[in-house]
């Protein structure tokens, strides 16, 4: 895409780049959007409604589909699993000083529940 961007910059007309920005730009982005939702579907602890929503982009197969997917059909879905969710909250408390009475083991629900707010 940068590559065909550089060539109608440099000696193209601008109907061409016009004409580009309809039609080959949309094609590109749609390029990027199905690697982009391809390596999301390589990560092994995504959500079961995640991979179906993705896969439903991917069959779909439109520039639209697969850009509404990215933009907001992952977040509706929900991206992360609780156990994935569960286990970015260990992490976070794990970085924390243990002497502070907030970062014990029991605080992972409500940092979990506060990692999943993010995750809507």
């Amino acid at each position: 895409m940068i590559g065909e961007a550089n060539a109608l910059l440099d000696s193209g007309t601008v109907e061409e780049m016009r004409a580009w920005l309809e039609t080959g730009y949309p094609l590109a982005q749609a390029e990027d959007d199905r690697i982009a939702i391809a390596r999301l579907l390589a990560d092994p602890d995504i959500s079961d409604a995640l991979r179906a929503a993705a896969g439903t982009a991917l069959d779909d197969n439109t520039p639209e589909a697969l850009r509404h997917f990215l933009e907001v059909g992952r977040y509706e879905v929900g991206q992360w699993p609780v156990r994935r969710i569960m286990s970015r909250a260990r992490g976070i408390l794990r970085r924390l000083p243990v002497r502070e009475p907030w970062a014990s083991p029991s605080a992972v629900m409500p940092v979990s529940r506060f990692l999943l707010q993010d995750c809507r």
